[in-house]
C-alpha cells in the first residue's frame, strides 16, 4: 500500500512537471506568432494571473518588460520543472530499492515551488502547484510505514558510517606520510643527495620503463 502511494506521488509530480515544461515552451514559442493564432490565444490563457501579487502580473507590465514574461519566466519554469523530473526519476529508483521515504530537502524544494507558483499565480504553473500539494500529502502518509522508516534510518546510518570510514582512512594516510617524513625524510630530498641509493634505484627503474 505505502509503496503504491509513493509511486503515485512521484507520478503526479512527474506529470505536473511535464505539463509546466509544455506550457512554458508554448509561451516562449507564441512570442514570435501573431495574436490571432491558436497558440497565441493559448499563451494568453496560460499567462493570465489568477492568484498572487498583482504587480507581477502581465497586465501591470509595460511592453518593454514583456520579454521578462515570455523568455525569462518560462526559462525559470522549465528549470524548476526539469529539476522535479530528475528528482522523480531518482525517487523511482529509490522506491525500486525499497526506499519509500524521499531524500532530504526534496519536500522543501517542493514547498518552494508551491510558494513560487502562488506568488506569480499564472495559470501555467498552478496545475503543478496542485500536483505538488497532493504529492506532499501522499508522502506524509508514507511516514506511518514502519518498514519505510527503518529502511530510511538504515540508509542514513550507512552513509554516516561510510563518511566516518573515509575520514578515518584520510587521517591514517596523513599520519602515515607524516611518520615517513619524520623517519626517512621526503622522497625528493633523498633524490637530491649525491650518490644516493634511492636516486640510483629510481634511475634504474626509470630506465626499465
Amino acid at each position: 500500500m505505502f509503496k503504491r502511494l509513493a509511486i503515485a506521488a512521484w507520478i503526479i509530480v512527474f506529470i505536473g512537471a511535464l505539463s509546466l515544461i509544455a506550457g512554458a515552451i508554448i509561451i516562449m514559442y507564441a512570442e514570435s506568432l501573431s495574436n490571432g493564432t491558436l497558440l497565441a490565444k493559448i499563451s494568453d490563457i496560460l499567462t493570465k494571473q489568477w492568484l498572487g501579487v498583482k504587480a507581477l502580473g502581465i497586465d501591470s507590465m509595460v511592453p518593454t518588460t514583456y520579454k521578462y514574461f515570455y523568455v525569462a519566466l518560462p526559462v525559470a519554469y522549465i528549470t524548476f520543472a526539469g529539476i522535479l523530473v530528475i528528482l522523480s526519476i531518482v525517487e523511482f529508483v529509490r522506491i525500486k530499492r525499497r526506499q519509500k521515504i524521499s531524500l532530504p530537502f526534496v519536500k522543501i524544494y517542493m514547498i518552494f515551488i508551491i510558494i513560487f507558483a502562488l506568488i506569480f499565480g499564472q495559470l501555467v504553473v498552478l496545475p503543478l502547484a496542485g500536483c505538488l500539494f497532493i504529492a506532499l500529502i501522499l508522502l506524509e502518509i508514507i511516514l506511518h510505514d514502519v518498514d519505510a522508516l527503518n529502511n530510511y534510518s538504515e540508509e542514513r546510518n550507512l552513509i554516516l558510517i561510510y563518511r566516518e570510514e573515509k575520514k578515518f582512512e584520510k587521517e591514517v594516510n596523513k599520519e602515515g606520510r607524516r611518520s615517513w617524513k619524520i623517519r626517512f625524510g621526503s622522497w625528493d630530498e633523498k633524490l637530491e643527495k649525491p650518490n644516493s641509493k634511492y636516486k640510483k634505484s629510481y634511475k634504474k627503474d626509470q630506465g626499465k620503463w
